[in-house]
């Protein structure tokens, strides 16, 4: 029934209609319940039953088919290679053991290695002679060198279905020179024949199964005899029963009738004996339970149907008196006013409820409207350009978007498509990124864009969608700022970078960044290549001390200091080793940085090697003779002054001694 159609009867009618449901849901859910519980005992009794018979049945076919293996292996002993080599002798072996050819009523037989029939019983079924190693039984024997009962088939002389069991013949070596076969003819009275006249008292269907052929051996219903099998993957529970579960399980049997099967294996054959019966038959007593629960229910659905409705009517008649008086309350003329309580029950809680929650409505209409007068004044003096839209089209703008996008009016706005203002080159994104619905609620990351003018100019903005209802209509919030100023900072910001680093690769001189904390190598310049040797993949990540490059390292840590004093240190003169192993000297400049929030430290070394030694070589020039390397009159003139200031400043004496060597120079 749908909902529409139920909610036009009144609440006595769907209290009643619902109290039977309920009740027809109780009595079938009972049913179903007590059903499903009958189903579990009475299959596990019959289960059990049908195990045990089973068990008993192949039981009973393993012992018959042990003792006939048992008894094809002690024969077997009693042949001697020299019987193999004169079959006559074999022969009548074979005819002398009548126990033997009365378990085996296919005949007996013996071959050699490659299969023939060297000897056989009763001789007048002409099995002598015949090659038989396209037999499975023989084949399997010769080959695995063990006792063997073959898959049933169709004899090749009797041509009616067989069993064969074949056991090895070894010499006294116990290599393997023949086989003794046993055959058991399926078509005259057997063994096999007890499971039927066993079975007449019990029901349902009685199966032996060889599940290497998938082929029924034996059953007391003749018609299915040699009967092969679903292929397997066909019927998952039967190929269960196939790998070698035992126990009973409901499943579909080839014909298509569901049944309950019990199944016990037969190890000896490799085989397995069934018992199956039908669950048609085996639960047709619940069929009977549910029959007669349906009648109980169907009076007893009736007996309370009536009651119910009597009892309902009765509790509601002051229900309706107030659902008349709130009809009357609907009419826009009438002012709102509280409902008569005139009982304590829960109809009287109800309209004294309802009375409550017309002053909460009141006074939450007063609240929304002051909450709407709020957002809109706040959404008309945003400093930033917001705009609502719904589905693909602009509904709002506030009077900053007019402003930003040039035109005259909101009017100019509203009713527009929203990318109709955007970059054609960023419509696509903006579609797929900002005008996708979204739940109530969900907000988009910040989107750069390019917001078309009026005259055609564009802006660079960055724009936040957030899902909103307006006007009871799912509608999207955007929220717009100007980044004009940002993208300028930072392209100034990206060109100032690109002005460091242009600097800082092509400068002559030695540039590095180190961290502070371990004094690991960050970056390096060429110059830094050029002036000791080491290439930058062999510098960054290393410590000075794991290059040697401080001379002295005691400089280094003097150059720290100053830079955690001051923050920077300038043309500090220290020595530095080359990856060659040469020593220069260099004036060393640095300043404190920070990169990514570490310390670092900045520095700029300058080789001043060659103006050491050219400073060093004009003050040789100035005080000692070129050809001799002598001290010359200038040496001996500051020596002199400095001699006399000595003798001045100490109140002492000094002597001037005076040697002339001639033809010196």
């Amino acid at each position: 029934m749908k909902r529409s159609s139920f909610q036009r009867y009144s609440l006595k009618t769907r209290v009643t209609l619902f109290t039977l449901v309920m009740i027809l849901l109780s009595i079938w859910s009972l049913t179903f319940y007590a059903d499903r519980m009958l189903r579990q005992d009475i299959q596990h009794l019959l289960g059990t039953q049908q195990l045990a018979t089973v068990s008993l049945m192949a039981t009973e076919v393993n012992d018959e088919l042990s003792s006939r293996q048992q008894a094809l292996e002690r024969v077997a002993t009693q042949i001697t290679p020299a019987m193999l080599r004169h079959p006559e002798p074999l022969q009548r072996k074979l005819e002398s053991l009548v126990v033997l050819q009365g378990l085996f009523s296919g005949g007996v037989y013996v071959t050699g290695r490659e299969g023939r029939a060297l000897a056989s019983v009763p001789v007048s079924q002409g099995m002598t002679g015949v090659n038989y190693a396209d037999r499975d039984y023989i084949s399997e024997t010769l080959q695995q060198e063990r006792p063997t009962v073959g898959r049933p088939t169709i004899g090749r002389r009797l041509k009616v279905p067989i069993v064969g069991m074949a056991t090895p013949i070894r010499d006294p070596q116990g290599e393997v020179i023949g086989v003794l076969a046993g055959v058991i003819n399926l078509n005259v009275p057997n063994f096999l024949d007890r499971i039927d006249l066993n079975s007449r008292h019990l029901p349902g269907n009685y199966f032996l199964v060889a599940t290497q052929q998938r082929m029924i051996v034996a059953s007391n219903d003749k018609s299915r005899l040699m009967e092969v099998l679903p292929a397997a993957q066909a019927n998952p529970k039967l190929d269960r029963f196939i790998r070698g579960y035992e126990g009973t399980e409901v499943l579909v049997n080839p014909h298509g009738v569901e049944v309950l099967a019990s199944v016990r294996h037969i190890p000896v054959a490799g085989w397995y004996a069934a018992v199956t019966l039908p669950t048609q038959e085996a639960f047709a007593p619940i069929r009977r339970l549910e029959h007669n629960m349906l009648v109980a229910s169907v009076l007893l659905t009736l007996l309370v149907g009536g009651l119910s409705w009597w009892m309902v009517r009765r509790q509601l008649a002051p229900l309706q008196t107030t659902a008349k008086m709130l009809a009357q309350l609907a009419d826009p003329q009438q002012p709102l006013h509280p409902l008569p309580e005139g009982r304590a029950d829960e109809i009287g809680l109800l309209i004294g409820g309802f009375n409550r929650l017309l002053n909460e409505l009141s006074r939450r209409q007063s609240g929304l409207q002051e909450s709407e007068e709020r957002y809109r004044n706040l959404t008309e003096r945003s400093p930033d350009p917001i705009v609502v839209y719904q589905g693909e089209t602009i509904i709002y703008a506030n009077p900053v978007t007019v402003k930003m996008l040039g035109v005259e009016s909101a009017e100019d706005v509203v009713g527009q498509p929203f990318v109709a203002f955007v970059h054609p080159d960023d419509r696509a994104r903006v579609t797929e990124t900002v005008l996708q619905g979204a739940p109530l609620g969900e907000s988009t990351p910040l989107s750069e864009v390019r917001v078309l003018k009026a005259d055609g100019s564009t802006m660079d903005m960055e724009i936040h969608r957030t899902s909103i209802r307006f006007d009871g209509q799912p509608a999207g919030y955007v929220a717009i700022r100007d980044i004009s100023e940002r993208k300028h900072v930072e392209a100034a910001l990206r060109e100032s970078e690109a002005l460091y680093r242009t600097a800082f690769s092509t400068s002559p001189d030695a540039l590095t960044i180190t961290r502070l904390p371990d004094g690991k190598y960050l970056e390096v310049n060429e110059g830094f290549t050029r002036m000791f040797g080491w290439s930058r993949d062999e510098v960054i990540g290393k410590t000075p001390a794991e290059l040697g490059i401080w001379h002295d390292p005691a400089d280094r840590l003097a150059l720290l200091q100053a830079v955690n004093d001051k923050g920077h240190c300038e043309h500090f003169e220290t020595r530095f080793n080359c990856k060659d192993g040469n020593t220069i000297t260099v004036l060393v400049s640095t300043n404190a940085i920070t990169l990514n929030g570490t310390p670092c430290i900045l520095s700029v070394t300058h080789d001043i090697s060659a103006r050491k030694a050219a400073l060093k070589q004009i003050q040789q020039l100035a005080f000692s003779d070129p050809l001799t390397g002598l001290p010359n009159r200038r040496f001996f003139m500051d020596r002199m002054r400095q001699a006399l200031a000595a003798s001045t400043r100490h109140g002492q004496y000094g002597a001037l001694l005076f040697v002339d060597l001639d033809d010196f120079k």
